[in-house]
Order: structure tokens, then sequence, then C-alpha cells
């Protein structure tokens, strides 16, 4: 007969070893959840009772947010993405000359 063998839940913070369980901790502190243990019933597929998100949030997310390993550089890139996907948006697909 085969044994059985219990398979204990490790959590995904358990995962993580020094500083980086430090910084895992002080961010969900921000949000009082572990996103990673809430249960598929938590989640909503419906739009209406999604917050609403602005370009503006979403600039601070990419651009601004804090990056434990090359915050300078990854702001600098992620700044020059920012314009020139702005660029393209603000810049006529086709151009003509006036006479």
């Amino acid at each position: 007969m085969a044994k059985k063998t219990s398979t204990s839940h490790i959590s995904y913070r358990e995962t993580f070893i020094g500083d980086v369980r430090k910084r895992y901790d002080e961010k969900i502190s921000k949000i009082h959840i572990d996103p990673y243990e809430l249960g598929v019933e938590e989640f909503s597929t419906d739009r209406l009772k999604w917050p609403e998100i602005s370009y503006v949030d979403v600039l601070h997310f990419l651009v601004f947010r804090e990056s434990a390993y090359i915050k300078e550089q990854l702001e600098k890139l992620q700044i020059l993405g920012c314009i020139q996907a702005v660029s393209r948006w603000l810049s006529p697909t086709d151009s003509t000359q006036g006479d």
C-alpha cells in the first residue's frame, strides 16, 4: 500500500528570505492584505466592481514606483518609453505639405 504524504501549504511570503521578505512585508502592510492568500471566491469578473484607474495611476505605477534593484535606471527607461508612446499618439500618421 502506498504511503500517504501530507502536503502543507507554504505561503508565497515564506518563499522569500532576508531583504526580499522585508520589502514584501512593507508592501503588504500598506494594503493590509496578502493578495496571494486570497481565494478565488474573493475575486470578481464584474467590471462595475473594479476600481476606476486613470492614466495618471498607470504612469505612477510604471514610472515612479520604487524598485529594490535599479530605481534610477528603471525610472529613466520607463520615462523614455512613455515619451515615445505619447509622441506616437500625437504625431500624425500621414502628413501632407501645403501648396
